[in-house]
This record gives structure tokens, C-alpha cells and sequence, in this order.
């Protein structure tokens, strides 16, 4: 009885699931902007840096190959008082 049960919570859970969306490319200067324009109120971040990550099946060309855009970013900020002269974390 209780297999039936939790077999049949597995099956309402797939149904119901929301399909994930498509991923968004950016470049790295607009990763980094966004990062910054999240931080203007408070002005804690002095710096970030956007490294693009995940490999081929996260990035892609614009039209002409003029830039490339990637979908995962690993976020390196710095602080202008961690540490006393400002380090990245």
C-alpha cells in the first residue's frame, strides 16, 4: 500500500513539474554591468569579474561572429573593505 502511494506522488510530481526555461547568453561585460547595477544602492562591490564557464554547450556566436555569449558565469567580486585593501571572494 504505501509503495503505491509513493509511486503515485512520483507520477503527480512529474506531471505537475514546470519545464525549465531556455537559458540566457550574455558576454561578460554585460554580466559584469548587471552585477554592478544590482549593487547601486548600497555600493558595497568595488569590482566584478564574469569568467565564462561551462564549456561549449554554454556559449554560442552572435549574428556575424562578432561576440561570443554564455549562458554560465563564475562571479569573482571584490570588496573595497574585506580585508582592509580590498580583496576578491
Amino acid at each position: 500500500m504505501l509503495a503505491a502511494v509513493l509511486c503515485g506522488l512520483a507520477v503527480a510530481r512529474a506531471e505537475g513539474a514546470v519545464p525549465k526555461p531556455p537559458p540566457k547568453f550574455w558576454s561578460s561585460a554585460r554580466c559584469e554591468h548587471e552585477r554592478m547595477v544590482l549593487n547601486r544602492p548600497r555600493h558595497l562591490i568595488a569590482q566584478v569579474l564574469c569568467v565564462p564557464a561551462g564549456g561549449q554547450q554554454a556559449c554560442r556566436w552572435t549574428t556575424g561572429h562578432r561576440t561570443r555569449l554564455y549562458s554560465e558565469f563564475t562571479v569573482l567580486v571584490r570588496y573595497p573593505h574585506a580585508a582592509g585593501s580590498g580583496s576578491y571572494l
